[in-house]
C-alpha cells in the first residue's frame, strides 16, 4: 500500500509538470489571445509617440488584433516604466521611450531603478534632432545662437531633463561659455516646440520627426541638426531647404553628430522567452512593411529594426556614452561609476557574465 501511494504521488507530480509545460507552449502559441497595451512614456505627438505608432499599427495586422496605445508622461518616462514593470509578466504590456532614457538616464537621475538589462529592446527608427526657434526670432544661425547664449539668460524647452536633446543643447551652451540657461521640461518634443511658438521658451532641441509639420508650416525656424554627419534636407512648398549638421554649423560640437536618437519598444525580460519571440517576430515583420518605410521617409528617419543581441549591444554602448555625458553635464544624481558603468574608452561587449536567452 505504501509503494502504491508513492507511485501515485509520482504519477500526479509528473502529470502536473506535463500539464504546466503544455500550458506554457499553448500560451505562447495562442499569444495574443487578448489586446496588448503599449505604454509610451511621453505625450501624444512627441518624438517617441510618432516613431512608435506606425510600427504598432503594422503589428496589429500581423497579430490580427488591436493594440492599445496609452501615453503616460511623467518623470521623463519613469512613471510609465515602473507601471509596466508592475504589470503581470505575460507579454501583454509593453513600454516605449527613448533609448538613452531607459539605457541609463532614469537610473542615474534616480527616477527609476530599471535599465536596459531588464528589458528586451526592439529598435524602431532613428533620426536627427533639430535646434529650433520661433519663426520671428532674431536668431537665424548657430553664430546667432552662440552670441545669444553669451549675451542673454536663456530659457530652453526640452523633452525632459537628461534626454538626448537636453544633452545636445547643454553641451553647446557649455562650449559657448554662455550665461545662465534654464531648462523647462515639457514631457515631449511636440509640446516643447509649442512652448517656443508661444514664446514660453527661447529655443528648443527637438526630434525632427515630431516638429516637421511646424517646420514646413513656418511656425518654427530650424538652426542646426544633431545626430547626423550630413545636412538635413526638407521639402517646403516645392523647395529644398538645407539645415546644416551641427559639426558644420558649430565645429566645437561636432562630436554630437554621433549621438542618434532612437525610440524603441521594450518588453520586460521577465516575460517568458517564447512570448517575447512572438512579439519580436511581429515587430520584425512590421518594420519591413511599406507603410513604415513611407512614414520614415516622410519624417527624415531611418528604419532600424534591430533586435536581439545587437540591440542589447547598442543599448550597452548608449549606457556608457550617455551615462558619462550626463555626469559631465552635471545632470546625473548618481555617478556612472557607482553602477560600474565603463567609460566609453573602456567599453566592451558583452559585459562580464552576460548570459541572455533570445
Amino acid at each position: 500500500m505504501k509503494k502504491t501511494g508513492i507511485a501515485m504521488i509520482l504519477v500526479c507530480f509528473l502529470a502536473s509538470l506535463a500539464f504546466a509545460g503544455g500550458q506554457g507552449e499553448k500560451g505562447a502559441d495562442a499569444f495574443p489571445s487578448r489586446t496588448p497595451t503599449i505604454v509610451i512614456g511621453y505625450g501624444a505627438g512627441g518624438g517617441t509617440d510618432t516613431a512608435i505608432r506606425p510600427i504598432v499599427a503594422e503589428m496589429e495586422k500581423f497579430f490580427g488584433r488591436s493594440i492599445t496605445v496609452v501615453n503616460m508622461p511623467g518623470a521623463d518616462s519613469a512613471v510609465a516604466a515602473d507601471y509596466v514593470l508592475n504589470q503581470k509578466a505575460d507579454g501583454y504590456t509593453w513600454f516605449g521611450t527613448g533609448n538613452s532614457a531607459l539605457a541609463v538616464m532614469l537610473k542615474l537621475r534616480g527616477l527609476s531603478n530599471t535599465d536596459w538589462r531588464e528589458w528586451e529592446t526592439l529598435m524602431t527608427v532613428i533620426g536627427p534632432s533639430l535646434l529650433v526657434v520661433r519663426k520671428d526670432s532674431p536668431i537665424r544661425t548657430m553664430d546667432d545662437v552662440i552670441e545669444y547664449f553669451q549675451r542673454e539668460d536663456v530659457v530652453a524647452g526640452v523633452t525632459g531633463l537628461g534626454s538626448e536633446p537636453h544633452l545636445f543643447i547643454d553641451e553647446v551652451h557649455s562650449l559657448s561659455g554662455g550665461r545662465s540657461i534654464t531648462y523647462t521640461p515639457y514631457g515631449g518634443c511636440h509640446p516643447a516646440a509649442v512652448a517656443v511658438i508661444r514664446r514660453e521658451a527661447d529655443i528648443a532641441p527637438v526630434a525632427m520627426s515630431a516638429v516637421l509639420d511646424f517646420v514646413r508650416a513656418g511656425e518654427v525656424h530650424p538652426i542646426a541638426a544633431f545626430g547626423t554627419t550630413e545636412p538635413v534636407e526638407i521639402e517646403i512648398d516645392g523647395k529644398t531647404v538645407s539645415i546644416p549638421n551641427i559639426g558644420a554649423a558649430y565645429p566645437p560640437a561636432a562630436h554630437l553628430e554621433n549621438i542618434q536618437e532612437s525610440w524603441p519598444i521594450y518588453v520586460p525580460r521577465s516575460v517568458p522567452v517564447e512570448i517575447r519571440r512572438k512579439i519580436r517576430e511581429a515587430f520584425e515583420w512590421a518594420v519591413q512593411q511599406p507603410s513604415v518605410q513611407e512614414f520614415a521617409d516622410s519624417r527624415g528617419l531611418l528604419v532600424s529594426g534591430v533586435t536581439g543581441e545587437e540591440a542589447d549591444r547598442i543599448m550597452s554602448f548608449v549606457e556608457s556614452n550617455v551615462g558619462w555625458a550626463l555626469e559631465a553635464a552635471g545632470i546625473a544624481e548618481h555617478s556612472p561609476a557607482s553602477f560600474d558603468i565603463p567609460k566609453p574608452e573602456d567599453w566592451v561587449w558583452p559585459p562580464a557574465g552576460w548570459n541572455v536567452e533570445y
